[in-house]
């Protein structure tokens, strides 16, 4: 298993690790930063996936919709909560 097969947790770990070693060179730690932007920028959108904070967002937004059906605000406070959320309780 090459390091191109790594999983990227464990290249990140190796990019942060280079960046706090002292021995490595000032190039080298503008690479191993470069390279962690990329993997938290990846890991972030992934493949055809959205920014979770725009997703909270959006679910918070259904939730105050009055537009919105009882279903779909109960789904998307199911959702929020599955994220790890508190979302506000229903006033009625």
């Amino acid at each position: 298993m090459g390091s191109d097969d790594a999983p990227i947790e464990h290249k990140a770990r190796g990019y942060k690790a280079a960046i706090s070693n002292p021995h490595v060179s000032g190039p080298a730690k503008a690479h191993a930063q470069q390279e962690l932007d990329r993997y938290d920028l990846e890991k972030t959108l992934g493949e055809g996936e959205k920014p979770v904070e725009n997703v909270k967002s959006g679910l918070k937004a259904a939730l105050s919709n009055p537009n919105n059906t009882e279903m779909g605000k109960m789904k998307a406070r199911q959702k929020l909560e599955s994220m790890g959320e508190e979302p506000e309780q229903p006033v009625d």
